[in-house]
């Protein structure tokens, strides 16, 4: 039987696998929503998202690097790697995941907030169009007379 050591290692190593899988879908679907109806932009997009990805896997590895602790330990629950190790497989996907949360509620509001706006512009636009089609009357608009004009001679020349 297994210990419960490696059970919560394996456990919590396949809902990291499964949580890593959810944001690969979620970011491919995210960047093909990027990409949208234009499509003969789609393969610059997909590249720039994955040198991006990999310019900051490399920038974040790098400092993971800088800051290890040089020292060997021979007792391990003493040592500072160890802690060292702890602090950075718990910090950096969690705050990771507390930078991607916050950009998703920013993207969100900034897009009820363009939402809005955009249905207020439409609001004045349409009244402005209203209050000018009120004032000059139904009757005595160009397109009106014109087309009044053309009918009633058109009926002239038939009869």
């Amino acid at each position: 039987m297994l210990s419960v050591s490696i059970k919560a290692v394996v456990s919590t190593q396949s809902t990291g696998g499964a949580g890593s899988s959810i944001m690969l879908v979620l970011s491919l679907s995210m960047t093909a929503d990027l990409i949208g109806i234009h499509s003969e932009t789609g393969a610059f997009v997909y590249g720039a998202m994955s040198l991006l990805d990999k310019i900051t896997n490399g920038i974040v590895i790098a400092l993971i690097q800088h800051f290890h602790p040089n020292e060997d330990c021979s007792d391990v629950s003493t040592c500072p790697l160890a802690k060292y190790y702890r602090y950075v497989m718990f910090l950096i996907p969690g705050v990771s995941a507390v930078c991607g949360v916050l950009a998703v509620l920013l993207l969100v509001f900034l897009s009820q907030l363009n939402k809005r706006q955009s249905a207020r512009t439409r609001d004045a636009t349409d009244a402005l169009h209203t209050q000018s089609v009120g004032s000059t009357g139904a009757g005595s608009s160009g397109y009106g007379i014109i087309a009044n004009s053309s009918s009633s001679s058109s009926l002239d020349s038939t009869s």
